[in-house]
């Protein structure tokens, strides 16, 4: 039992504030939001109602300063898992990492002093497919190294590497213009989800404008066509109240200028 080798986790535990967060913790952490949103409504001053708030914030008990997200790394370097990552890193060149480049790079400016650059463009695609081709060949001239010496095969494989290596490099230059392009159909999406719910609203408008006329005119034709005693109609007895009320007002007007004179 001495001899037993402890555990290893193929990843770390989790952090142990996260046993903060509680149905409990939260109730709490949106109702004192809630109290600093008055308070900062209620101040004149902007600058200080957000330094107060800030410094609210840090002063909050541990089970409660922990349900804060972070800020925003402000060098744009963070670390997950213990591996640090930057937000600004550039994609480093095959040669500065010290590995034998198999395509063509950028010439320089074809102008030194005005800084213009050439027009000159590298066709990743054709490279990336004669990369390929490269790559299964050597797959066959390692095959064949090994039938004949089986110790005779790391130049072949530092060369499949290498191929490796200079394709992944290619598609990663890809990156910047795939997330271009994933952003330019993600908001065309949502252009054409707002045009289907406009074009929804718009018909469903015309059937209720339809069905409100169709409402209306069928009242119509009952008050017109419903016929009280004597065979008068609704229609004809509204214009009789009508006159009636109006003959009623002019009367009223004569006998108040009677009056006066």
């Amino acid at each position: 039992m001495a001899d037993e080798q402890p555990t290893v986790e193929t990843f770390p535990p989790p952090p142990g504030f996260y046993e903060y967060f509680t149905d409990a913790n939260l109730e709490r952490l949106e109702a004192l939001k809630s109290s600093l949103a008055d308070r900062e409504n209620t101040q004149q001053d902007a600058g200080a109602s957000t330094q107060q708030s800030a410094s609210d914030i840090e002063n909050l008990p541990d089970e409660l300063r922990f349900l804060q997200p972070p800020e925003p790394p402000a060098d744009g370097k963070y670390t997950c898992f213990g591996a640090p990552f930057d937000l600004h890193e550039q994609l480093q060149s095959l040669s500065a990492q010290g590995i034998d480049q198999l395509y063509p790079t950028k010439p320089a400016p074809t102008n030194a002093a005005t800084g213009t650059e050439s027009e000159w463009t590298l066709d990743r695609a054709t490279y990336l497919r004669k990369i390929a081709r490269s790559i299964m060949l050597n797959y066959l001239e390692l095959v064949g190294v090994l039938s004949v010496d089986p110790t005779d095969f790391p130049d072949k494989i530092q060369d499949i590497t290498t191929l490796f290596l200079n394709g992944h490099h290619l598609i990663n230059e890809y990156r910047p213009h795939q997330a271009r392009a994933t952003l330019i159909h993600m908001m065309e999406e949502q252009l054409e989800q707002k045009r289907a719910e406009i074009r929804n609203v718009r018909v469903m408008k015309e059937k209720v404008r339809a069905l409100a006329g169709t409402i209306a005119k069928e009242t119509e034709n009952e008050v017109q066509g419903f016929e009280l005693k004597g065979g008068r109609s609704m229609s004809e007895e509204i214009a009789d109240a009508r006159n009636e009320e109006q003959r009623s007002m002019w009367e009223a007007l004569d006998e108040h200028s009677s009056g006066w004179s």
